[in-house]
């Protein structure tokens, strides 16, 4: 009985030092995790996020220029801003050609205030903040799309008109 006792007790041992084992394996998993998801960044579509190098880059470029494309305001201060859905990888390098930054960004859908609504096989996008107006987003029904793509240029280029009609060097 004592020796059966004894087995016991080995295995409540074992079992103690598997979970303890287990325990500090998730524990560093998860700061392994929190690492990792620091060495990404998010921005939404249409929107912008500052970045601060944490010394002077003399180069910085993005891998995928279709997705984003970035500002550099400074050597330490660069914007990144998403234009469509995806991921792209950012470099920095310094004067010596050294990498000081690789950093992956993920081009996200927007945060808030955008309604998807799916209509048969067709999506159609709003942008609600705070009445819900049209946009044109990516995997919209094509031809709303387009007929919003339309309307967007025939605006821009009724203000560009109306500007070059207001500019100081056409009123003299």
């Amino acid at each position: 009985m004592n020796r059966q006792t004894f087995k016991g007790d080995r295995r409540a041992s074992t079992l103690r030092t598997c979970l303890v084992a287990a325990m500090a394996g998730a524990g560093l998993a998860a700061i392994v995790a929190t690492a990792a998801q620091a060495d990404d960044m998010k921005v939404p579509v249409n929107s912008s996020r500052p970045l601060t190098l944490t010394s002077p880059a003399a180069t910085v470029l993005l891998s995928n220029p279709r997705v984003a494309d970035i500002n550099v305001q400074s050597s330490t201060l660069v914007y990144i801003l998403g234009k469509n859905h995806g991921q792209t990888d950012l470099i920095a390098l310094d004067k010596d050609g050294k990498q000081i930054l690789n950093l992956a960004i993920n081009i996200t859908a927007p945060d808030e205030g955008i309604v998807t609504l799916t209509r048969g096989t067709g999506q159609y996008t709003y942008n609600c903040a705070p009445r819900c107006e049209a946009v044109a987003a990516q995997g919209d029904d094509v031809p709303r799309f387009d007929n919003l793509m339309k309307q967007a240029g025939a605006l821009t280029g009724a203000a560009n008109a109306m500007a070059q009609q207001s500019s100081p060097a056409n009123n003299e």
